[in-house]
């Protein structure tokens, strides 16, 4: 028997760009969960970010915060927490003598007012942004042509760098997709069923999650370059953040005759 999860990004895919809200897509989260269909919110927001959104949505299904480095399992009323990729201490730790040698500034460089004001977000929501487990976001502020160096300099300590719609997430080597398949493969231990993946994502950092998808939907982002993705199942939204979203999910139960 098959089972369906969705995977979904949040800022700029099932969440409005500009004011962060998801209300365009409440026909299809209502549908989700009359069937039952687990919705695993897969986003480069924190643990403390997300426990905020999923209890607004009434969603108690596995999630991945911090692009791939932060995955929660539902355990009782609260999640347990696994960091497969690398902690955020030694990243900053790593991060610090580059500082002398590349142009950038950090979320733990911010103070939480300033950064408030660069994300248009309440200061509230901003120092839960600002709790990190496992990735640092960057605002590059120096020449582009020495980004490939710095890129060189990461990758020697064990770190990668992944494009994010609004900064470069500095992380261990785990990404959306390595937790994606985590995710699925409990599921299908647990179910003793065949999981089908529909995976929706807006920019380069959902690239590795939409291609080992089943089925992947790209939900237009006119602040990023467009997306491009290796996947034979993939579709394309006509209207971008939630409304796409909420489009192309209903379309596709509809396909699957639900």
């Amino acid at each position: 028997m098959k089972k369906y999860i969705i995977f979904t990004d949040l800022d700029a895919t099932l969440l409005d760009h500009d004011n962060y809200s998801y209300e365009a897509a409440q026909p299809a989260l209502a549908r989700l969960r009359e069937l039952g269909i687990p919705l695993v919110l897969n986003s480069s927001k924190t643990f403390s970010e997300m426990m905020g959104l999923k209890k607004e949505m009434a969603n108690f299904d596995p999630f991945v915060a911090e692009n791939g480095s932060v995955v929660g399992w539902p355990k009782g009323d609260n999640y347990l927490i696994e960091t497969p990729g690398l902690e955020y201490s030694k990243i900053l730790d790593a991060l610090a003598p580059l500082k002398s040698k590349y142009l950038f500034k950090g979320f733990d460089d911010y103070s939480t007012q300033d950064l408030a004001a660069e994300i248009n977000m309440s200061e509230y929501k901003t120092s839960l942004a600002q709790e990190r487990l496992g990735s640092e976001p960057i605002k590059w502020l120096d020449d582009e042509h020495l980004l490939q160096l710095f890129i060189e300099e990461l990758e020697g300590m064990g770190l990668q760098l992944i494009k994010g719609g609004r900064f470069l997430h500095v992380m261990g080597r785990v990404d959306k997709s390595t937790a994606m398949m985590s995710i699925v493969k409990q599921y299908a231990l647990k179910k003793n069923e065949s999981i089908f993946t529909v995976a929706l994502g807006d920019s380069p950092n959902d690239k590795q999650m939409l291609e080992a998808s089943d089925f992947a939907i790209i939900v237009p982002n006119p602040h990023v370059r467009e997306l491009k993705v290796n996947n034979p199942q993939c579709v394309r939204a006509q209207a971008p953040g939630p409304l796409g979203w909420n489009e192309e999910i209903l379309k596709f139960l509809k396909k699957e005759g639900m």
